[in-house]
């Protein structure tokens, strides 16, 4: 392994569970104000673009040669291009930092097409790696991981297999990744299962201060098989596909989500 670098109106009390601490919450309001304004040119696309789609992934098994989390996440990003180069939104840009905009308009969509999306996209993605095999030979392979000790994965001598409290932690953050339907929640959640993956190891490693991907993503791989948890191969592809592009092609983020991609396509290929 290389080193890796109504539901319209459903935002309203979204947001006022979820912002009282935001510092930005007044451009996130202002924002999402402008998308769900019925006189505005945003409106009627949003709505049918996610109609069309809870419609479209209901009924699909087969993958599109433009898979439908690409044009989901194509639609956000023609969205934000239209939102960005509309005169009305111009003061927006003009009184706050372009990427804090950026950020708030992303929250926004996120809110307005992915909640509503989440679980036809999930539903969908969990029919189409049924029908290919793919969650029949995770769940096989998960059995077999699940006994692997420490020379089957490799492991380097310094470094020691997790232990259950750590493992048990992993499911508690990946369980709130899994509630997420925001693809930077939900990385936000698996930087912390990764993070806290990483200090236990180095920390019983007896000196050795950096867990190279050699060993982190065996360490993944043992942690996912221990829970069982089949379901994130779904979130994996979730994330992948729906993260915007700046986040998922480089940066921390990028290192996240291709090391737990990584770790699951282990997962669904031939384990002896």
């Amino acid at each position: 392994i290389q080193a890796l670098q109504a539901w319209l109106s459903g935002p309203k009390a979204f947001f006022t569970r979820r912002l009282a601490t935001d510092p930005n919450k007044k451009l996130i309001n202002n924002i999402n104000r402008i998308l769900t304004d019925r006189n505005k040119s945003f409106f009627k696309p949003i709505i049918d673009f996610v109609d069309r789609n809870r419609t479209t992934l209901a009924s699909s098994v087969k993958s599109d040669q433009e898979s439908y989390l690409t044009k989901i996440r194509n639609f956000m990003n023609y969205t934000k291009e239209r939102f960005k180069s509309e005169s009305s939104t111009k003061n927006l840009f003009d009184t706050n930092d372009q990427d804090t905009v950026e950020s708030a308009l992303e929250r926004c969509l996120h809110d307005l097409v992915l909640k509503p999306l989440k679980k036809p996209i999930l539903e969908y993605l969990e029919r189409r790696y049924e029908s290919d095999g793919s969650l029949r030979k995770l769940r096989k392979n998960i059995v077999i991981a699940r006994r692997f000790q420490h020379d089957e994965l490799q492991l380097s001598r310094s470094i020691t297999l997790p232990d259950p409290k750590t493992i048990e932690l992993a499911r508690v953050f990946f369980d709130k990744m899994i509630n997420e339907y925001s693809p930077v929640l939900k990385i936000n959640n698996l930087h912390t299962v990764i993070m806290h993956i990483k200090e236990d190891a180095e920390m019983a490693s007896r000196g050795q201060k950096y867990l190279s991907a050699d060993d982190f993503i065996p360490l993944l791989i043992y942690i996912i098989a221990k829970l069982g948890m089949e379901k994130l191969l779904l979130e994996a592809e979730y994330i992948e596909g729906l993260l915007p592009k700046k986040l998922i092609e480089r940066g921390e983020s990028a290192y996240y989500a291709t090391a737990f991609k990584s770790a699951l396509l282990y997962l669904t290929d031939d384990v002896q």
